[in-house]
């Protein structure tokens, strides 16, 4: 990209970051309470800051599973919970705009297959994306994010999720960590709870895990996800 061609591309971005960011809400971190639910063969799922909650029954739960892919202009990482004699899937993702990031791994992998194809032949190079252009581009993702947890958005009856229950959450990185302490739980992995969150396995090796809850069962639980 030329340099004369930068500005608007810049301001564009600028603007659009600064729009998001006024509309954000401040983030919250994730929650894992092992009495949360006084009954203990219900679980539940709070999206922090909204109204939105789920409960089911811990012993209906057929299946968790995470997943990522692209859908036009996004990048969703999801977790889906299928719940036996249900007709309806509980759907949990993050969606992000597709990123810089994204755009060169592709065209890395594109010059390397050209480079292939013609024996070393044609060899073409990605350019470097400008410092500037990164930080704004980082700044739009984060606030994107941000404005959109909480927000799914449906059109009855064509959309190919008009029979989920679903959430939208503005972190990939705390839709990862419940994912795998949902999967645990279920699969009756024994983890360890201090003060709302999970005990990392280096700090239960080495002794850090004083005071902890041992639980193995999502039944009871409580979590919490931004």
């Amino acid at each position: 990209m030329k340099r004369s061609s930068l500005r608007p591309f810049l301001h564009s971005l600028f603007i659009l970051a600064f729009s998001f960011a006024a509309m954000s809400s401040p983030l919250f971190a994730g929650k894992v309470q092992p009495a949360g639910v006084k009954n203990p063969g219900i679980f539940g799922i709070v999206l922090a800051g909204t109204a939105q909650e789920f409960y089911g029954r811990a012993d209906h739960v057929l299946s968790v599973s995470f997943q990522e892919y692209s859908t036009g202009p996004l990048f969703v990482s999801e977790v889906v919970i299928d719940m036996t004699g249900s007709n309806q899937l509980f759907r949990i993702y993050h969606a992000r705009p597709v990123s810089l990031n994204d755009a060169t791994n592709v065209a890395n992998a594109a010059a390397g297959a050209a480079g292939e194809l013609t024996n070393g032949a044609v060899a073409p190079t990605v350019p470097d994306v400008p410092t500037e252009i990164t930080n704004a581009e980082t700044t739009v993702q984060k606030a994107v994010s941000r404005v959109t947890a909480g927000l799914v958005v449906k059109t009855y009856p064509i959309t190919t999720h008009a029979k989920t229950a679903e959430f939208s959450v503005g972190s990939r990185e705390e839709l990862l960590s419940f994912f795998k302490t949902f999967r645990d739980l279920y699969v009756n992995r024994e983890l360890k709870i201090k003060n709302n969150a999970v005990v990392p396995a280096t700090t239960v090796a080495t002794g850090g895990a004083i005071g902890a809850i041992t639980i193995n069962r999502i039944g009871g639980v409580l979590f919490t996800i931004q």
